[in-house]
């Protein structure tokens, strides 16, 4: 309940940011090629695509494709679902550092999710924004750790 609010305004601010270009956009330069090799050549066939140099975006690939059809906005809104989940859980996170600075943690949450990166497309972004939010949740849990570790010591 104590992150309801953050959440919702969060969402509004990835959608605005993002959800009403929606109609308008399509695949990006590398979703296109994923989603063909998919949906031509099977979900395999993104395993072995992959194998080389990304093997866990293949099966991420594979479990994303299995829900989501070849059509651009599904993308789209799949991503923009990523975005906002990505800035929740900066918002969490930097709300966890410092308790008192909730106008920090908006701050910070809300560039994370306004900023728009160009010529990426939503593969990028949802792989970027976890990869970023794993990171931020770990570099988190280790000064809360630290910080615990100095109280009890």
């Amino acid at each position: 309940m104590k992150y309801l609010r953050p959440s919702i305004l969060l969402f509004m601010v990835a959608f605005l940011a993002y959800g009403i270009l929606i109609p308008q956009l399509g695949f990006y330069w590398d979703d296109l090629p994923i989603s063909w090799i998919r949906y031509q050549l099977g979900s395999e066939a993104l395993t072995r695509y992959f194998s080389t140099n990304r093997p866990v975006w293949g099966v991420l690939y594979q479990l994303t494709t299995r829900i989501i059809p070849q059509v651009p906005e599904y993308w789209q809104i799949f991503a923009l679902l990523w975005r906002w989940l990505g800035a929740v859980v900066v918002y969490a996170n930097r709300s966890k550092i410092m308790e008192r600075e909730t106008a920090a943690g908006w701050g910070v949450a809300w560039l994370f999710r306004s900023t728009r990166i160009p010529s990426h497309g939503p593969a990028i972004l949802w792989a970027f924004t976890l990869s970023l939010s794993f990171n931020v949740s770990q570099v988190c849990a280790a000064i809360i750790a630290s910080a615990m570790a100095r109280r009890g010591a």
